[in-house]
């Protein structure tokens, strides 16, 4: 363990006398990689289960991003990523994305995403869903001209989904 690390270790044995396997541990390191980014493992012994888990957390300046990972099995987990940013370039772009994996029928992809951009009058943003079989997406645009002879503006939206009772729109 290095000085930018800490490290966390407990166990606890209910029955130590009879039986020294009846014991729950933790064994934890958390490690410091820089200003607001960190990262760690955590494993979690009990018996006759092993589980393990890291996580990862990043702030820089408009982005920030982190991952949570935990797993029973060599190929079975749950991932949960999440990133949220803002860039400003051409255009102007706030988003959040999210996404969980898990080995778990029916809702093995599970994602959030949400978008805004704009460009001098026009303002988009977008958004989706997506969980079991099932998606949800959705589209607004407004853009606006605006001189002493004229004026110009358009209004775009959609909806787009697999939900039986929302039905598909959209409007121009």
């Amino acid at each position: 363990v290095s000085a930018r690390q800490k490290r966390l270790s407990a166990s606890f044995n209910w029955d130590a006398n009879r039986d020294p396997s009846q014991k729950l541990s933790i064994d934890a390191k958390l490690d410091h990689k820089g200003d607001w980014h960190h990262g760690g493992h955590v494993t979690l012994h009990y018996p006759g289960r092993v589980v393990n888990g890291e996580f990862e957390f990043l702030l820089k300046d408009w982005f920030c991003e982190w991952m949570v990972q935990m797993g029973w099995a060599s190929q079975t987990a749950i991932v949960w990523r999440v990133k949220a940013f803002s860039e400003v370039h051409d255009q102007t772009i706030y988003a959040l994305l999210s996404s969980l994996s898990t080995p778990f029928p029916m809702w093995e992809d599970t994602s959030f995403n949400l978008m805004w951009r704009y460009k001098d009058n026009l303002q988009a943003v977008n958004g989706s869903m997506n969980w079991q079989e099932n998606f949800l997406a959705f589209n607004l645009l407004a853009d606006y001209l605006f001189t002493t002879t004229k004026f110009y503006g358009e209004i775009n939206a959609s909806v787009n989904s697999t939900i039986p009772t929302l039905p598909r729109a959209a409007a121009i």
